[in-house]
């Protein structure tokens, strides 16, 4: 039997309102799972929509249930903090971004070799090429991914139609 969200005081529209600005990919998959979920959406279905196990989807449901927004953000974790946050990745986006349109765009060695330079005199984040190489894969399997999501949300509306 599915389990389903009662009596919440949130819409699903609101829940994706406050996702849109949300800079953390994991975040935002998990507000729109519970945003899906919201607007009733089942369980398996919705965890489907954003490729993510059902068992772990009705994790994420419980923790919503129980803490609110808060209760879908990832514990800290223990061990050496991670030398690039997401506001530096999310800068990073922004700056290669603007240098796209400005140029050509420069092949996976030399883009990491960029982002090393922007996170060294920019941000002031002293990181060795593997770190930066390390963050420009993670940024383009994120954009792949949204990439993804994007034209199964436009099939998806395409066969509602």
């Amino acid at each position: 039997m599915e389990k389903q969200i009662l009596d919440h005081q949130m819409t699903g529209a609101e829940l994706r309102r406050i996702g849109a600005g949300e800079i953390n990919q994991r975040l935002r998959q998990r507000i729109e799972m519970i945003a899906n979920m919201l607007d009733g959406m089942p369980c398996a279905d919705a965890a489907r929509a954003v490729n993510i196990s059902q068992h772990r989807a009705y994790y994420w449901l419980a923790r919503f249930e129980a803490r609110g927004l808060d209760g879908l953000r990832d514990h800290p974790r223990p061990g050496r903090p991670k030398k690039i946050d997401e506001h530096a990745a999310q800068y990073v986006v922004l700056r290669l971004d603007k240098l796209k349109r400005s140029r050509a765009t420069p092949s996976a060695g030399s883009t990491a070799m960029l982002v090393r330079d922007i996170l060294r005199k920019e941000l002031g984040i002293d990181c060795g090429l593997s770190v930066a190489y390390s963050l420009v894969r993670r940024l383009r399997d994120e954009e792949r991914q949204n990439a993804a999501a994007g034209a199964r949300a436009a099939a998806a509306g395409g066969a509602r139609d």
